[in-house]
């Protein structure tokens, strides 16, 4: 349950930041607003004596600034904004997990919040552990089995590839849960700018920006959805088997779990660029991300040397860390061409 208590106490602190941020943010800079908007409007009502103001335009804008300061002061901020934009993302992102076949597959609550997928996960852990310890309960070294060694082999790799998945989600849902609160720590100015016709921009920018990342959540969650319950139905035959596992039948199942896992893995990596294709926005690059985990995947490799070359000898280890190095080529390779195309594709829009 690690990981699914730590969202929550991240959860707790970023909503009581964005409260306090956002309610001091009027407070302190409440006075520039006003003379701001003072200042506007006595400029536009000095232009329209002259002849050269918009005198609707003025009026749009006044109505507005009553209408915006009514929403926003005395706590409106937060209740009327940053509340229900991250209640209706957190709702959608738990509807696609909550309701899907995942749910069923885990005993979920229906009605069980966002925080569930992390739930999930942590309770894969403890099956695949379980797993492990049921198909290779004791090995003895003076009586290998090769089929037994092999299986507890592909178990340790078939756990570490799940830790980098983990990983991998929970950067993404993150970054992107983080991004979102910035954003609306920052975002009364914002919707004060809506009120005038030459800054109403910089509100839909904004708009658009809180957007990409809450749509990004939302893909995420069901990119994790589908890949959990992959991950489950190769597990589950495993686990019925109550005599001892043939070598074809777990690695059948083995490849299942890591074709889940790596497929999932990809698509999280992609949910920023899904989501910000649903608001028309640039899309972020996953480089960042793919830095962080590939650090983890490096130990993940090493790990596996060391249970290889523990189990099997230094022909094996040798053979499982150059299959890491190529494995970890190939994916540095694909993000540095996808960040070329990006690149070279923002040139031909300029």
């Amino acid at each position: 349950m690690i990981s699914y208590r730590t969202f929550i106490q991240v959860e707790q602190i970023l909503s009581e930041y964005t409260q306090s941020i956002g309610t001091d943010f009027l407070t302190d800079f409440g006075p520039f607003f006003v003379a701001f908007c003072t200042l506007y409007v006595m400029i536009i009502g000095l232009m329209i004596a002259k002849g050269k103001g918009d005198a609707q335009e003025l009026i749009t804008s006044l109505i507005l600034l009553a209408v915006l300061n009514g929403f926003l002061i005395s706590g409106g901020y937060n209740k009327y904004f940053v509340e229900p934009i991250t209640e209706t993302t957190k709702d959608l992102s738990a509807y696609f997990i909550s309701k899907s076949p995942t749910a069923d597959a885990f005993d979920l609550d229906p009605d069980k919040d966002f925080e569930s997928a992390f739930l999930v996960m942590d309770k894969l852990y403890v099956r695949m552990a379980v797993l492990a310890d049921t198909l290779c309960p004791e090995i003895e070294l003076l009586n290998l089995k090769v089929d037994q060694v092999f299986q507890f082999i592909l178990c340790i790799i078939m756990f570490c590839a799940y830790v980098f998945l983990h990983l991998v989600y929970a950067a993404v849902i993150l970054m992107s849960f983080v991004c979102m609160h910035i954003l609306l720590a920052i975002g009364a100015p914002f919707i004060f700018f809506a009120a005038f016709k030459k800054s109403r921009a910089l509100t839909f920018t904004w708009i658009k920006a809180v957007s990409s990342y809450a749509a990004t959540m939302v893909m995420a969650s069901i990119v994790i959805s589908i890949t959990l319950y992959s991950i489950n139905a190769a597990i589950v035959p495993l686990e019925k088997i109550t005599d001892e596992v043939s070598y074809p039948v777990f690695l059948q199942a083995f490849l299942q779990v890591l074709l889940s896992i790596a497929l999932g893995a990809v698509m999280c990596l992609k949910a920023p660029d899904m989501g910000a294709g649903l608001t028309n926005t640039m899309p972020g690059s996953t480089a960042g991300i793919a830095a962080g985990v590939g650090a983890v995947g490096a130990g993940s490799i090493g790990v596996g040397k060391i249970a290889a070359g523990a189990m099997s000898g230094g022909a094996l280890s040798a053979g499982m860390w150059a299959s890491g190095k190529l494995a970890g080529r190939g994916v540095w390779g694909a993000n540095a061409t996808y960040n070329g195309l990006s690149k070279l594709r923002q040139r031909a829009t300029k």
